[in-house]
């Protein structure tokens, strides 16, 4: 599960990554996400229902660019908004078989950039907190699907649920879920590849490549934001 994490890498910094070079900024129009901002602000403790930024294949231009969109995805051709279940997460194993995401697989795939995510240790409080992210200081490139709901006045709700897989080695004494990182190389795949292809970048990311380490419980609090919510805490109980 991916259910929490912190975000400040720059735009700038995302397209200096890899393949990423046909990357640009919100351009506007119908098909474009309502407020983003020039830059959004850095942020260290996300969650859900809230706007994050989501790097996606404009419709009409081909380039991709990034947008704020709702996380929980609401399908568009959702019925009642309020009764909306919004899932935050859909798992990899069975995406591209299910009715509230296969779609968005084919034809809305997207990433959700990240320095780092929380997961919590344990079936039972004192749940522990720990943050995940890439051991050479990157960016996490994370797998997602958005979709747009239009709204009876016209009005478009754009939303992104993040793709999860099996935890590797690292993740799997904390959690037996991890969301699918995908590397710098497998961008344009992953934005146009065949289902198929695509499929097959969803999966554990290798045991080298994140670290884990105990955080405070400060970020359970999601009114709480900043840089000190990563610093490592050795000192928790264990969790139940």
């Amino acid at each position: 599960m991916c259910g929490r994490f912190a975000r400040y890498v720059t735009r700038e910094d995302l397209a200096a990554l890899g393949d990423i070079d046909r990357f640009v900024p919100p351009v506007g129009g119908e098909e474009a996400a309502d407020g983003a901002p020039a830059q959004p602000p850095p942020r260290w403790n996300v969650a859900p229902s809230q706007a994050i930024e989501v790097v996606r294949r404009h419709p009409q231009t081909g380039l991709l660019q990034t947008d704020l969109l709702a996380w929980g995805l609401v399908p568009r051709w959702t019925k009642d908004l309020a009764a909306a279940r919004r899932p935050i997460n859909a798992r990899s194993e069975t995406i591209r078989e299910s009715g509230m995401f296969a779609d968005c697989f084919a034809r809305r795939r997207c990433m959700v950039p990240m320095d780092a995510f929380y997961e919590w240790q344990g079936e039972k409080p004192p749940r522990r907190p720990w943050a995940v992210a890439r051991r050479d200081g990157r960016p996490l490139l994370i797998a997602g699907v958005w979709d747009g709901w239009r709204a009876p006045d016209g009005s478009i709700l754009r939303s992104v649920a993040v793709i999860t897989t099996a935890a590797n080695a690292t993740l799997r004494p904390i959690h037996p879920r991890m969301p699918c990182v995908l590397a710098e190389t497998d961008v344009e795949t992953w934005f146009g590849g065949d289902g198929d292809a695509a499929a097959a970048l969803l999966r554990p990311a290798p045991e080298d490549a994140l670290h884990a380490w105990p955080v405070g419980t400060g970020v359970n609090d999601i009114r709480n934001d900043g840089p000190d919510l990563l610093h490592p805490r050795e000192n928790l109980p264990p969790a139940a």
